[in-house]
């Protein structure tokens, strides 16, 4: 729900965005002037991407009318927050400038997250690290089962994250229920450590069991859900966290700041999904530059252009593009073309 901000760095603009998904039905967007295509990208797919997969894995659902709100502003010190029913994105804030296109798609998975506390706890009664934690734990899971990122190595940053700010030596857990201190804005990352924790020793389904428990007093919802009383769990989890140490894995992907590059780049493993049915999400990745800003151009299986979009690539070259298929699009063999500048590379998949 809160996020710092940081500096400010432009993309680039495309002609011919992707189509509309179908998925949208139920969403209103609302993108400022001005707003840059890769952005409105991430964001529209971040939506659809979170409604379908938490839908379909937990059978949980926003049921009201989501609006989403893209404001080309600097005028918030977070990136994005969330009230009932209600998405807002600053895509002009420093912060998600400079965030690597991956932790983009990821605050905007986060933040529906926070729709679905709204629905269940409208008096945000649940303890902020668990509200926060439960939201970043979550996204990542999500685009961890999309197979853009391992979810280890986004607990390896958690951990690493911690250990490099000493304002959280000896700060217990239980501090950031409304944290008041130096340093809470590692809320996010000791949430979420906290939250893999919970799933570990209770299973991730347990967190969905937590959110719907609304006529306990969260104290006891807290105890029915995962098994132990929270007070209890404070004590295991400072002993766990004493002990834990980053696996070394790459996170190179995830780290602030991030920026973007002018320089033309080769683009290389250029690989797709297999088969996508209409109206869902297509997705493909490439590595490129850190940094490299890379074109996809969409061709349907009847050979028809049916769209073009320019992403960027994160911090360690990796570069995605996530967009739906329309429900038009006659079924066959589609076509990528992906080009960093250099070469040329193509992925194909199926269609129907």
């Amino acid at each position: 729900m809160l996020r710092a901000s940081l500096a400010i760095v432009l993309f680039l603009a495309t002609t011919l965005a992707f189509p509309v998904a179908a998925a949208e039905t139920g969403v209103a967007f609302t993108f400022a002037n001005g707003t840059l295509s890769d952005d409105e990208a991430i964001v529209r797919s971040g939506i659809a991407y979170a409604r379908e997969f938490f839908a379909r894995e937990f059978g949980v659902t926003v049921e009201a009318p989501i609006a989403v709100d893209v404001r080309g502003t600097q005028q918030y010190d977070v990136i994005a927050y969330t009230a009932p029913g209600a998405v807002f994105v600053a895509t002009g804030a420093m912060g998600w400038h400079y965030a690597p296109p991956l932790r983009k798609l990821q605050t905007v998975i986060h933040e529906y997250i926070h729709l679905l506390h709204w629905q269940a706890d409208p008096a945000a009664t649940m303890p902020l690290w668990l509200a926060e934690g439960s939201a970043e734990y979550l996204a990542w899971y999500a685009i961890d089962q999309l197979g853009l990122l391992d979810l280890e190595v986004a607990r390896d940053f958690w951990i690493g994250s911690l250990q490099a700010n000493p304002a959280l030596d000896g700060v217990p857990l239980s501090a950031f229920e409304q944290p008041t201190i130096d340093g809470s804005a590692s809320l996010y990352e000791i949430g979420a450590l906290a939250v893999s924790y919970l799933v570990e020793r209770a299973g991730i389904a347990a967190l969905f069991d937590y959110f719907a428990l609304t006529d306990l007093n969260r104290a006891d919802a807290f105890a029915a859900a995962f098994g132990v009383p929270i007070g209890g769990f404070y004590a295991e989890f400072e002993a766990f966290r004493a002990g834990a140490v980053p696996a070394g894995y790459d996170v190179s992907r995830l780290q602030f700041p991030w920026y973007p590059s002018a320089e033309v780049a080769e683009v290389s493993n250029a690989v797709a999904a297999n088969r996508v049915a209409q109206g869902e999400l297509a997705l493909v990745q490439a590595s490129t530059g850190p940094g490299a800003v890379c074109t996809l151009t969409f061709y349907a299986p009847d050979g028809a252009l049916a769209g073009t979009q320019s992403m960027r690539a994160n911090g360690d070259g990796s570069i995605f593009w996530l967009w739906p298929i329309a429900e038009t699009t006659p079924a066959g063999i589609a076509l990528t073309e992906i080009t960093c500048g250099v070469n040329t590379l193509t992925a194909a998949f199926e269609v129907g």
